[in-house]
């Protein structure tokens, strides 16, 4: 103790301030350079009209109908239908009513119920949140079978006047992990 009571009497008051002010700036950067936190605001869901509800005996003798397949991805769709949770009232888009769904299907009816579900939820999360479209600044879309041109999220700024600067990401085909993939990106 006797050697630090000259110390502390030789430290100015000018150095204390300097000390404190950089040690305050120090606090403010790290601060200011942590990332933002990203918040759920709110959610919407599409939901598809009546008709295109298949219940589990239609989706079952459905798929015994297709002629392609074998009898094992025959019993693999059957098990996974009955194990992944679906129930009486899924949906599937109208084209897999059909026994063979790529003699009927079109670019453009792919087109039309894309953005019937995406625009839908879209107007009911708008109307649900009160934000304008204009205040948004990212926009991240996905769609894991469908990637038209332009991309859902060229259509989704396009139709809702949103800036010409927004940050925009639309990903295709990459499965079941672009969900997490898009939540990492925002």
């Amino acid at each position: 103790s006797d050697e630090l009571t000259p110390l502390l009497h030789s430290v100015r008051n000018t150095d204390v301030l300097t000390i404190g002010f950089l040690l305050g700036t120090a606090v403010i950067v790290l601060v200011m350079r942590r990332p933002r936190a990203v918040y759920l605001v709110d959610y919407a869901c599409f939901r598809p009209p009546n008709t295109h509800r298949v219940p589990s005996a239609g989706f079952v003798e459905h798929v015994q109908q297709v002629s392609h397949w074998t009898e094992r991805s025959k019993r693999f769709l059957k098990r996974l239908y009955e194990r992944s949770g679906l129930g009486e009232e899924t949906c599937v888009p109208l084209v897999g009513h059909y026994i063979d769904p790529y003699k009927y299907s079109k670019f453009e009816d792919g087109r039309e119920e894309a953005e019937m579900a995406v625009f839908s939820a879209i107007d009911e999360l708008f109307s649900k949140t009160s934000i304008a479209p204009q205040a948004v600044d990212i926009l991240v879309t996905n769609c894991s079978e469908f990637n038209p041109t332009p991309t859902f999220s060229d259509m989704i700024i396009n139709r809702y006047k949103m800036r010409s600067d927004i940050h925009h990401v639309h990903l295709s085909s990459m499965g079941c992990s672009a969900g997490l993939i898009s939540i990492e990106l925002v």
